[in-house]
Order: structure tokens, then C-alpha cells, then sequence
């Protein structure tokens, strides 16, 4: 027979991979208790060249919560600078949004600079971009004589191919869990990052479990 704390062992947890299309496609609620968007554009633009890259990034952290009136909402534990600096739809309690990134990609390169050059593009307008609109922007600069703009936007659909197609890791726990799991896990993926007092910790879990949004 297995010990009798084998039957209370449950993991209330699911890890699953998003493409950033899906990552742009759904909107991410922050609890009471997150700080600001506080990156900087550097730093947000050092985080999209990994992500373009294909490199590995931290998992982000977030936490199914029963919302009256509204069902199940997934809250972000873990990970709204990240989200931020991606360009992903991140709105806080009281219903404001986070500030656009401030992260552009270069179309020359294929790389993430805090330029927005001659048009501001963010991974997320490459990655929503339709081909229609892609075909007509492009026949509109070739009518007008726009070569280097013809060239520059050629590139946007190669750039929609390969950035929709990377992924971020999310660690999901479910509306069952206890506060003392869901501080568990945000202790565990806290831990390159600083440090948190368990009393203050706790405070925050707590913050979070009376959400309501």
C-alpha cells in the first residue's frame, strides 16, 4: 500500500507552452497587490530579443480565481513585466492598462531596439498583422515609388512567420488551491528574483485570494 501521504500529494499546478500569437490573443488581470510596470525600455528590449531568439525566459505565474459575475479570471502571480515588455494586454484591478511597450522591432535587422524607427512596430502588430493589409500596404509603397519602404514592410511577413511562432512558458494553478500552495509556487519561481519576507508574502496571497475584479 502506498503512505498515506501519497493520496495528499496533488499538484495543483499545469505548465503549458503559449505561442504569442495566444499571448496576445487573451487579456492578463493583475491582483491588487503588483507593483507598477516599472522595466525599463532596455530591459523590456532585451526580453523580446530573447523571446525572438527562441532563447528560454522564466515561466510566467498565474492563479484561476472564481470572480463573481464573471467566472473563472486567471490572475497574474508572476510575470507582468515580462507581459508588458512583450506588449501583451495586462490590466490592472481597477481596470487601467499596463503602458505600451516600449520595445520596437527593426525590420532590417529582425531585432528588438528601443527605436521605433519609421513606423513603430511591436511584436505584437507583426503578430496580428493580416495578409490582406500586409499586400495592400506593400502595393501602396511600390505605387508610390517607396522602394526602401517597399523593402523595409516586405520583411513584416517574415517577421509575422517567426515571432508568432515562439513561446512562453505558463504555470497555471487551478481555483482548488490553497493559499499556502500558491505561496509555495510563487516562493519557487521567485527565487532569481528578490526576495520576499514570508510575512509579506503571505499578505499578498492573501490580497489575491479576496480578488474580485
Amino acid at each position: 500500500d502506498p503512505p498515506v501521504w501519497a493520496d495528499q500529494n496533488r499538484v495543483f499546478l499545469s505548465t503549458t507552452q503559449l505561442m504569442l500569437r495566444q499571448v496576445f490573443s487573451q487579456m492578463w488581470v493583475l491582483p491588487p497587490f503588483q507593483r507598477e510596470a516599472i522595466w525599463p525600455a532596455d530591459k523590456q528590449v532585451a526580453f523580446c530579443n530573447t523571446v525572438r531568439a527562441g532563447l528560454p525566459t522564466a515561466p510566467i505565474l498565474v492563479w484561476n480565481r472564481f470572480v463573481p459575475g464573471r467566472g473563472t479570471t486567471s490572475i497574474v502571480i508572476d510575470g507582468q513585466q515580462r507581459l508588458t515588455a512583450l506588449g501583451a494586454r495586462v490590466i490592472r484591478a481597477d481596470g487601467t492598462p499596463n503602458p505600451e511597450t516600449q520595445a520596437f522591432l527593426n525590420l532590417i535587422t529582425g531585432q528588438f531596439s528601443t527605436d521605433p524607427g519609421r513606423w513603430p512596430i511591436r511584436a505584437k502588430d507583426v503578430v496580428t498583422l493580416k495578409y490582406a493589409t500586409y499586400r495592400e500596404q506593400l502595393d501602396t509603397l511600390l505605387a508610390r515609388g517607396d522602394i526602401a519602404g517597399h523593402d523595409y514592410w516586405h520583411n513584416a511577413i517574415f517577421a509575422a512567420d517567426q515571432i508568432s511562432n515562439r513561446a512562453i512558458n505558463v504555470h497555471c494553478i487551478d481555483c482548488e488551491a490553497s493559499p499556502q500552495f500558491v505561496m509555495d509556487a510563487f516562493r519557487a519561481i521567485n527565487q532569481p528574483g528578490v526576495p520576499l519576507e514570508e510575512a509579506y508574502m503571505e499578505r499578498l496571497i492573501m490580497a489575491a485570494t479576496d480578488f474580485t475584479g
